[in-house]
């Protein structure tokens, strides 16, 4: 299974990815991208079963980004 974090602020992502272990909870993939579009263009590449997103980020908003999954 794959997870998929998003977050405009580098460390938030990278502290999500650190804090949970992700291989506990069945994942096995953890992707990441730093904001909304590049997030969309991950989905459409890599089938994720969970997105954590940020809900305030410029461009494309989290909000956003799950209507559009």
């Amino acid at each position: 299974m794959k997870v998929l974090i998003v977050d405009d602020e580098m460390y938030m992502v990278d502290y999500i990815r650190k804090l949970i272990d992700w291989e506990s909870y069945g994942f096995d993939t953890v992707l990441t991208a730093k904001g909304g579009s590049l997030a969309r263009d991950l989905l459409l590449e890599h089938e994720s079963e969970l997105l954590i997103t940020d809900i305030r980020m410029p461009y494309m908003d989290g909000l956003t980004l799950a209507e559009k999954v």
